[in-house]
């Protein structure tokens, strides 16, 4: 497959396991994070179907696309670990993490640092996560049960555990 195709594949399954994620939280309270902004696609799509909800994005180096720019108070610049730090026990209902490792099954150095501060700043029992890389084991997160399309082995949906 080349690298377009995988992409778009990604992308697809990026989009699905959002819209499904925007349906699991809808009666849970809480803000929502994008750890990775990137260029700001996956922070516009959950602005567009979150309105009204805070979304934090935590950013180590500036780049999206002026319409994406989240506002300043919401903006976390810097390393992740840091921006996760600031809100361990927020109670976090969704959080897109966009790190992207070279293969999406196995968790990078970097995900396996932040997945225990990820869960800390989840609502415990309510909050989804959706990572494009399978995160390691931890008791606060267990792994949903998705369609293929959601998932297809690109991105991966994790719930809370209380």
């Amino acid at each position: 497959m080349n690298r377009l195709e995988a992409m778009i594949l990604r992308m697809t399954a990026q989009r699905a396991a959002l819209d499904w994620a925007f349906t699991q939280i809808q009666d849970v309270p809480g803000d929502l994070v994008e750890i990775g902004l990137g260029n700001g696609r996956t922070y516009d799509h959950i602005r567009e179907h979150m309105p009204g909800r805070r979304i934090w994005a935590i950013e180590r180096k500036l780049q999206p696309h002026p319409s994406c720019m989240p506002p300043a108070q919401d903006l976390l610049e810097g390393d992740a670990s840091e921006g996760l730090a600031r809100l361990e026990g927020a109670g976090i209902a969704l959080a897109n993490y966009d790190l992207g490792g070279q293969d999406p099954q196995t968790p990078d150095e970097r995900a396996v640092r932040l997945t225990p501060l990820i869960a800390a700043a989840l609502a415990p029992a309510a909050a989804v996560l959706v990572s494009t890389q399978r995160l390691p084991e931890h008791p606060k997160l267990r792994q949903a049960e998705t369609s293929d399309e959601i998932g297809q082995g690109r991105v991966f949906i994790y719930l809370s555990a209380s």
